[in-house]
């Protein structure tokens, strides 16, 4: 039976401005199973890093979160106490930040920095524990035993996502965030990085949120996927049937702007530019952008279609498929 670490429920998270407020993320609903290696997709400005920030309860003035439910493994994330989300995150909730290059240290070696996690949660290690500690965990994640002696500048920028890796496994986290890891990497060592964070999801058992924007790495890593657009989840599913039968034309599209080996097909890219979430447009968000756009698509806002319990997506296309069928 599957057991649900993360489940999100009707969230906004908004951002105030002197226009108006800014929903970046607009009524999303979703969960996470135990397990899970979910991936979450969608063009810049979507709103995914704001869910991923929302979830470690990271939103900083202006922005702020005026409804909705977080749940992770049972905590009400959003009702913690300052001192109880100090200790929630690392432990219950790591990240894998997008520019590693920026959130480690420059002046402070790399095992000096993975050690302050452990004393700020309260985990005492003698020098020979921790040498062991650091050791084991860089051996996860590929890397010599002595890279907690150098400082950062000392590391490649592959090397340096992979010590963001280990300093975000280094409590056993129940959830991983990897935001869009690959970032400024080349081809070689995204695989790499990747590959990492299979390797410790196998060895920890650890349920990962995978946030990004290329479909190519997605299919590669993903069990599950999230379609994110304009703020919105718009589909949700298994990364093998989103891949072979996409409901949504926003997904059909992303995948089609993937270069394919086998035939020569045309890339197809997405025209014009995401809305403004400020003034985004009337019942589907995308229907100024969608190649299959008809009558009630600027209108209504459509319905949320769902295929099973874990499994949705939401386009009007839905109600037209049934009424031909009928």
């Amino acid at each position: 039976m599957s057991e649900d670490i993360l489940k999100i429920n009707n969230l906004f998270v908004n951002y105030k401005t002197r226009q108006g407020d800014v929903k970046a993320v607009n009524n999303l609903s979703f969960t996470l199973e135990k397990g899970d290696k979910f991936g979450l997709v969608g063009e810049s400005g979507s709103g995914k890093t704001t869910l991923a920030n929302a979830i470690l309860r990271m939103i900083k003035p202006p922005g702020y979160i005026p409804s909705g439910d977080i749940f992770l493994d049972g905590t009400d994330v959003l009702n913690l106490s300052d001192s109880d989300l100090r200790k929630f995150r690392s432990t219950s909730v790591a990240i894998v930040p997008q520019a590693a290059m920026n959130a480690l240290n420059p002046v402070r070696r790399v095992g000096q920095q993975m050690n302050d996690a452990f004393r700020d949660h309260g985990v005492k290690l003698s020098k020979s524990d921790l040498n062991y500690r650091l050791g084991e965990l860089m051996e996860t994640v590929g890397l010599r035993s002595d890279v907690p002696n150098l400082f950062p500048h000392e590391l490649s920028g592959g090397m340096k996502q992979r010590v963001s890796i280990a300093m975000a496994v280094s409590l056993n986290p129940t959830l991983i965030i990897a935001d869009e890891p690959t970032s400024a990497l080349d081809v070689v060592v995204q695989r790499q990085v990747i590959d990492t964070l299979d390797q410790v999801k196998e060895k920890y058992g650890a349920t990962i949120l995978l946030v990004g924007h290329d479909m190519g790495l997605m299919a590669q890593f993903s069990n599950r996927l999230g379609i994110m657009y304009a703020g919105e989840l718009v589909e949700v599913g298994s990364s093998d049937k989103i891949f072979s039968k996409p409901n949504h034309p926003y997904t059909e599209i992303l995948i089609s702007s993937l270069p394919d080996t086998k035939t020569k097909r045309k890339l197809v890219g997405i025209p014009g530019l995401p809305p403004t979430l400020l003034d985004p447009p009337t019942g589907c968000k995308f229907h100024p952008r969608c190649p299959k756009v008809f009558d009630p698509c600027s209108d209504l806002i459509p319905d949320k279609e769902i295929i099973d319990n874990k499994s949705f997506f939401s386009c009007h296309l839905a109600s037209k498929n049934r009424a031909k069928v009928k």
